[in-house]
């Protein structure tokens, strides 16, 4: 196991790049995805922090809404010429 707790580095890589990810997430996924609390969640997607959509009392969270997001707001590690 490395230090992030990952087993097998392709899975790391993997969830990384939101390659196992669902195309439509939802909360909870999005939650464990990004490490943080469902109430962090919804907090951000208020706010305007997390693109989403609501479809009557459900949150929808598009996972290439979400990792462009995450990408205008920092460069991930591959982007930065590490594998």
């Amino acid at each position: 196991m490395d230090e992030h707790g990952y087993a097998d580095p392709v899975e790391r890589k993997k969830l990384e790049t939101g390659e196992s990810l669902p195309s439509v997430m939802t909360v909870d996924e999005t939650a464990k995805f990004l490490r943080v609390n469902r109430k962090t969640v919804y907090e951000a997607i208020r706010a305007g922090q997390i693109p989403a959509t609501w479809i009557g009392r459900r949150v929808v969270i598009y996972r290439n809404a979400l990792l462009d997001f995450l990408r205008s707001k920092c460069a991930l590690p591959s982007e930065k010429g590490h594998t």
